[in-house]
């Protein structure tokens, strides 16, 4: 039992992320030839090594008598289709003896590629007297029982519908938000729920870009925003006292580098302390500005959203991003810059618009147009990468280069949630934040 404080902030009902679909520009496809006595497969699988053992195993031969040439063609962050495409591709040769190209359409693909797993969050947090945050409960359900992993033979598309099934499930990873808060006491606990029919429904669960991360980070960092506010403090600043509250720190110095990209982020976007939110204004749009901070692995980032939200139709334009992103040692700046840059477009649309969509039969969402995805039209005006460029203590040794392909990913969502709230007042707590949802909010409030 937590000790908490006499005035306890909790969330109901809890927050909710989706399932996630994994559409890339292009569907999958693989080309299977059974010649010579040996399976040749062209794919532009993301994992050609685990391609071949998988497919081997599927069509009962050694690996030796199957090679994968990989093409080029488009990917994404997470499990692709390609695995199922490339499998299928070659028990239809080995079947028929005679080389087989499988393509998939479009909407095969957004309806039955692995879905990023659907969360529900419940949170509960405890301030003193003095706005210290002294308890923090985390409680998540995630619909992720049975996760497909890479070309295994017993979980991809083909298997399933053939009844084959893996000899225990493999539960998804579901851990809680990754921060470096002083808080002196915890509870966490997650939950994957099992679905009656978990290999014949769709909604197959597998990676997707930062498995995991965005959906709690939106709830961690959204919850982190609303103890600040009960707080009566400038959410950078409530950050910075929970970074703060210790001097402990771990091997990466994940604590003095987080605070670093915080600092860095709030100076760059030239962040004005204030309490959130601002007092709403008269006109049609509103504007305001929201924090996210995490790390993933030995990455710290911080992330600043300032958006726009139209009162009358609900709709949320990001228009700049301030992202604070330490990954250690750079080599290419140039490069890394691109990069964080994708992370954010990508983390907006995630944020604002991706959604899987399904009745009580089928996926719904099978196109651009039910599955939409951020438009040029829709981008901000403006993103700065402050780089850090390691610890920012010179006494200490230089650090390695770590990962920046996910990391600031899983900050945009609660970054763009605590900036409506600084604009509106309104607490958003189900994602994407499609305008029917954010103007129900608004008219909910009476504003």
């Amino acid at each position: 039992m937590l000790p908490w404080p006499a005035r306890p902030r909790s969330w109901k009902p809890p927050t909710t992320s989706p399932s996630r679909g994994t559409p890339r520009i292009g569907p999958a496809h693989g080309l299977a030839d059974p010649s010579d006595g040996q399976m040749t497969i062209y794919t532009n699988d993301m994992k050609p090594y685990s391609h071949r053992t998988g497919i081997a195993e599927f069509v009962g031969m050694s690996p030796e008598q199957v090679r994968v040439i990989w093409m080029d063609g488009p990917q994404l962050y997470g499990r692709t289709a390609a695995d199922d495409a490339g499998f299928e591709a070659a028990w239809l040769a080995n079947e028929l003896g005679r080389p087989v190209r499988m393509q998939w359409s479009r909407e095969e693909e957004t309806a039955w590629d692995t879905k990023g797993p659907a969360f529900a969050i419940d949170m509960k947090g405890g301030l003193d007297a003095d706005g210290n945050v002294v308890a923090l409960d985390y409680s998540a359900r995630i619909a992720n029982y049975a996760h497909v992993g890479y070309n295994q033979a017993d979980t991809v598309l083909i298997a399933q519908l053939m009844g084959i099934r893996p000899e225990r499930p493999s539960p998804g990873g579901g851990r809680g938000p990754d921060e470096m808060y002083h808080i002196p006491n915890r509870r966490l606990e997650t939950r994957a729920v099992r679905f009656p029919l978990a290999f014949e429904t769709p909604l197959r669960t597998g990676n997707l870009r930062d498995p995991n991360g965005p959906q709690t980070a939106f709830a961690g960092e959204s919850f982190i925003d609303e103890l600040a506010a009960a707080a009566s403090a400038d959410p950078v600043a409530f950050r910075l006292r929970l970074l703060r509250g210790s001097l402990e720190d771990d091997e990466a110095y994940r604590r003095a580098r987080s605070i670093a990209v915080v600092e860095a982020a709030a100076e760059a976007y030239g962040w004005d302390p204030r309490p959130s939110p601002r007092a709403v204004g008269s006109g049609r749009f509103l504007t305001g500005r929201g924090i996210s901070y995490a790390y993933r692995a030995r990455t710290t980032v911080a992330t600043i959203a300032e958006v726009e939200v139209d009162r009358e139709t609900g709709r949320v334009w990001v228009r700049r991003m301030v992202c604070g992103h330490d990954c250690g040692l750079v080599i290419n700046p140039d490069g890394l810059e691109s990069t964080v840059q994708g992370n954010l477009l990508h983390g907006i649309s995630r944020t604002l618009y991706e959604e899987v969509r399904f009745d009580g039969e089928k996926v719904t969402s099978v196109d651009w147009r039910t599955h939409p995805t951020l438009t040029h039209m829709d981008t901000p005006e403006r993103i700065d990468v402050v780089i850090v460029n390691g610890d920012p203590n010179p006494d200490r040794p230089d650090l390695l280069p770590y990962g920046a392909g996910e990391p600031s990913h899983r900050t945009v969502p609660a970054a763009i949630a605590n900036a409506i709230h600084d604009a509106t007042g309104v607490r958003m707590r189900r994602l994407p934040l499609r305008p029917e949802r954010v103007l129900a909010e608004l008219e909910r409030v009476g504003l």
